[in-house]
């Protein structure tokens, strides 16, 4: 499935979850769009602290795994 197909199929669920939402609870079409793209803000922001925290994590073993190599080169010069 192509790039652009992806993106009109997500358009179309975007605009559905809006109707959804304005017919089960009668909340205006504008205001759904709010919450929705609130949501979306919400999950944006909690993927970018777990990859923070990932990268953070990698980082820290990249460096352990340096300080143990360096070790192992200082032991085998003696």
């Amino acid at each position: 499935m192509s790039i652009d197909t992806k993106l009109e199929l997500a358009k179309q669920e975007y605009v559905n979850a809006i109707n959804k939402i304005n017919t089960k609870y009668g909340i205006p079409l504008c205001l759904a769009e709010i919450l929705l793209g609130g949501i979306l803000q919400e999950v944006i922001n909690v993927k970018n602290n777990n990859v923070s925290a990932e990268l953070t994590q990698l980082e820290k073993e990249q460096r352990e795994k340096a300080k143990k190599k360096g070790k192992k080169h200082k032991k085998g010069r003696k």
